[in-house]
């Protein structure tokens, strides 16, 4: 990346950033300490079901490096998905699968690097990120009567991934981002927890 700023000190010009990404998620959910567990689980504090998804994804936020290798970039992004969810571990007609909308609405902070070698400008990041996530069931919804339409949470994430920069403003990479959402009492899934992988790759645009 260094290699388009020639001669510049710093790997790329600092500035806003705007990107649009696609992927798949996975979660695995555990049931909160409830009456028997929650969400035709069996039993409080059990291993649930897991949870599938294809995503969305937009972010926006500030990039700026310190010199032709460091840089930071801190960004607010949005995930939705559509996923499905097996009601329980086993899928019968009294327990389908159920289809539901997720959005995962975080903060982020990334160290990047860089390098260039053989006129190939590329790097990775890590960092974190935490926020709000909400799951909202829109088809074969089994569950009792008296459960919330919306789950509402809050989630922190490890992020990690290779990237590459073209002409200083265009930028391309793959990405991880792994981590927790945790449920509180009153949602869908009563004091739950998720662990939760989502596989990205993302186009951004230096504004």
């Amino acid at each position: 990346m260094a290699g388009a700023l020639s001669g510049s000190a710093y790997a790329e010009s600092s500035g806003f950033i705007l990107g649009l990404g696609l992927g798949g998620g996975a979660a695995l959910n555990v049931a909160g300490v409830g009456a028997g567990g929650t969400g035709g689980l069996a039993g409080a504090n059990s291993v649930g079901t897991s949870n599938t998804a294809v995503f969305l994804g937009a972010r926006l936020g500030y990039q700026m490096f310190v010199d032709e290798a460091n840089g930071f970039r801190f960004y607010v992004s949005d995930f939705l998905g559509y996923a499905q969810y097996p009601d329980s571990a086993s899928t019968t007609p009294e327990n389908p699968v159920s289809h539901r909308l997720n959005m995962l609405l975080d903060l982020n902070a990334d160290y990047l690097y860089n390098w260039s070698t053989m006129g190939v400008d590329a790097g990775f990041y890590v960092g974190f990120g935490g926020g709000a996530i909400f799951t909202i069931p829109v088809g074969n919804f089994t569950w009792a009567a008296s459960a919330p339409a919306m789950s509402a949470g809050a989630s922190l994430a490890v992020n990690a991934g290779l990237r590459t920069s073209i002409n200083d403003r265009h930028q391309i990479e793959f990405g991880v981002k792994a981590g927790f959402g945790f449920f509180a009492r009153g949602s869908v899934r009563d004091n739950a927890v998720s662990a939760v992988v989502l596989g990205h790759a993302t186009y951004t645009i230096k504004l």
